[in-house]
């Protein structure tokens, strides 16, 4: 899954590279056991396209190679802030001030911009990836959650829990171009690869998950008999892994071709946020009460491995070459970076208080 935010948001360029960070280091790490360095995926092996065709006409906007260390963001909803860390040493680069509960963490694929929503200001504030500097802040609706970027990044597309809607912001100029209401709850939202649909997360009874229509900015259609907390699409666009929420201790697999239900897989107590590898052979669900990660093979849909992670976990996220996963522990105020070869823990980074977004590039 190409997933942003926590939504999750991730753009593809290597952990190795040159790296910076802001001296002092908040981490406890255990030395990784590999010395070489990480190999990228391949990518899936499937060769199906994305379900349904591709009807959207957003232009992507011109991208640029950054030159950055690879970035962890993590919005902290309790310290107000933001934490960035190093993706591959795990090292602390720096905590920036976002705002009042700040949440939900995008990044765009140019890996130039982050997006960071304040819940409690209803806003989402644009940063530079390099300096942290606020480049813009834009009104959303009411409790702002979750964000995820389209892949071409012509799109940012923000849940808005308490409002009932998304609001969908032109990245070219931070500007809003359209509100999708009629939804319930809403939390997590993920994008097809093909940038034609994005799909949310009700976590309302009765709800499901709603599919927007991206070239129309209106709802097309609805996963039914699920409540959803969390959700994250395979790269080739065919299935949605959905977090079932605070009541049961369920994750789902959904067609997007059909939009029904086609497996039910169960996980930790509370499951709340999803993502898929960029291969797309695993999928990963965030499980809040017991403090863990279950691993899922989506060839088989069967759990292969359960990673303790720290307190209360939020958001989980796959770092775009496929190597590392980490999580936000809103109970514990920090991070786990997890070796998805080994589905082992390799280190725990401070954060900011009850961290929730997380993004990776």
């Amino acid at each position: 899954m190409r997933i942003r935010g926590m939504g999750i948001a991730i753009a593809a360029f290597a952990l190795t590279g040159t790296m910076f960070h802001a001296g002092c280091s908040t981490t406890s790490k255990t030395t990784p056991t590999r010395t070489k360095t990480p190999t990228v995926f391949s990518g899936p092996t499937s060769t199906a396209t994305d379900s349904p065709t591709n009807t959207a006409t957003n232009t992507p906007i011109a991208t640029a190679t950054p030159v950055l260390a690879p970035q962890v963001w993590t919005g902290n909803s309790g310290g107000n802030n933001t934490t960035v860390y190093n993706a591959a040493t795990f090292t602390l680069i720096s905590n920036y001030t976002t705002g009042a509960f700040s949440r939900g963490v995008g990044l765009h694929p140019n890996g130039l911009y982050a997006y960071v929503v304040n819940d409690s200001g209803g806003t989402v504030n644009v940063l530079n990836t390099s300096s942290g500097a606020i480049l813009a802040t834009v009104t959303l609706g009411t409790a702002p959650m979750w964000v995820a970027v389209a892949p071409n990044g012509s799109r940012g597309y923000f849940t808005n829990r308490t409002s009932g809607s998304v609001s969908v912001m032109d990245l070219t100029n931070n500007t809003l171009v359209a509100t999708v209401a009629g939804l319930s709850n809403c939390r997590g939202i993920c994008v097809s690869s093909n940038n034609s649909y994005v799909y949310v997360a009700n976590d309302t009874a009765g709800y499901g998950v709603s599919v927007i229509n991206a070239a129309t900015n209106t709802i097309s259609g609805t996963v039914p008999g699920v409540q959803a907390r969390g959700i994250s699409i395979t790269p080739n666009g065919s299935y949605l892994y959905i977090a079932g929420g605070s009541a049961t201790s369920n994750a789902y697999v959904a067609s997007t071709s059909s939009l029904t239900v086609i497996a039910t897989i169960t996980v930790g107590a509370s499951p709340y946020m999803s993502a898929v590898a960029p291969n797309g052979l695993r999928a990963y669900v965030s499980n809040f009460t017991p403090g863990s990660v279950s691993v899922i093979d989506t060839s088989s849909n069967a759990v292969i491995a359960t990673i303790t992670v720290g307190a209360s976990p939020i958001g989980v996220t796959i770092h775009p070459n496929g190597t590392y996963g980490y999580t936000s522990n809103f109970g514990a105020g920090t991070s786990t970076v997890f070796d998805t070869a080994s589905n082992t823990v390799l280190a725990t980074v401070t954060t900011g208080a009850g961290p929730q977004g997380i993004a990776a590039q």
